[in-house]
């Protein structure tokens, strides 16, 4: 009795020390690149889509089209957010976690930079994947306790460069920690993300209250955006509401082929104003030059790569 007893026992410790401990590589391996996760544009070279973030605003390219150019500014608009919260996740999981158990990894709590704020990462078990967190507590304001700037949760696929998952970000949270006397928000509202490029890239997105990149409407909006890429070419739609006392209200679809060469069609609202316009643009060259337009009428439909309208189904929550 005595000797099956201490088996029992033995087995008992066995089992419980069976489920081991999360491994930070594992959890570094569920977080793509933040440049595989980026939502493309029309590409003049050939390339089926070119992802664009605040960098490249120096390059921004000279499209003859209206719709070409908005679906550029969109894509830069998320995919800034994207960017920041995937290359923060990579930057701090990088390091050794300060401790980790069977459901959960730590890192943190440390100071940034400047020493203003206090940081952690929390990153637990999901079934297949992990779910994180990374909050930050205002060095002036400790009484505020952690506040959420970033939650989400990946899975892994065969590799750093593909998976799927969802995430989302505050960066109205975020502007509520201490900052530096130069400080300026740039970015506004929560940002919602599911990404999955598991095989072809598709990206859903809603925006509440952020403001446009574009420099010449810097906005604030309400938005959702879905992109495919198929692989040669892609495709981007838009809807959005303005944050003004006449709000205007646009929804987009623009498709563009493997050489650049795409179709816009849209329809647009303010007050008693509705209507509905297309464009199409050559591929051929880096200008995007107009090929066709209802709104002034130019060109000839014929001319166009996609050969009849198709609107956006998208819409605001």
């Amino acid at each position: 009795m005595k000797k099956t007893c201490a088996l029992l026992a033995a087995a008992a410790l066995l089992a419980a020390c069976g489920e081991a401990k999360i491994d930070p590589n594992d959890v570094r391996a569920a977080l793509p690149r933040a440049e595989a996760i980026q939502i493309g544009t029309p590409a003049a070279d050939g390339a089926p889509a070119a992802g664009v973030s605040r960098a490249a605003l120096a390059s921004e390219p000279g499209y003859g089209s209206k719709f070409a150019i908005r679906s550029y500014w969109t894509a830069v608009t998320v995919n800034v957010g994207v960017w920041w919260s995937l290359t923060l996740v990579q930057l701090i999981t990088a390091f050794p976690p300060t401790e980790c158990g069977v459901d959960s990894c730590t890192w943190g709590p440390w100071n940034d930079e400047a020493g203003l704020n206090v940081w952690r990462l929390v990153v637990t078990r999901a079934g297949d994947g992990y779910a994180y967190v990374v909050a930050a507590q205002p060095g002036s304001r400790p009484e505020d306790g952690f506040v959420a700037i970033l939650s989400g949760v990946a899975y892994p696929g065969a590799d750093r460069d593909h998976g799927n998952g969802t995430f989302s970000i505050d960066f109205d949270a975020e502007a509520t920690l201490d900052h530096g006397t130069l400080w300026h928000q740039d970015d506004f509202g929560e940002l919602s993300v599911r990404y999955d490029n598991r095989s072809a890239l598709s990206i859903d997105a809603t925006f509440l209250g952020a403001q446009s990149d574009d420099p010449a409407d810097p906005v604030f909006m309400d938005a959702v955006y879905a992109f495919d890429d198929s692989g040669a070419g892609g495709e981007l739609q838009i809807a959005f509401e303005t944050l003004e006392e006449t709000p205007r209200n646009l929804s987009l679809h623009t498709r563009w082929n493997g050489a650049g060469a795409g179709r816009g069609d849209a329809r647009f609202t303010v007050g008693a104003l509705a209507y509905e316009a297309s464009e199409c643009w050559a591929g051929a060259a880096a200008s995007f030059a107009l090929v066709y337009d209802t709104d002034p009428a130019y060109g000839a439909q014929a001319a166009c790569a996609f050969p009849s309208a198709v609107y956006a189904d998208v819409t605001l929550p």
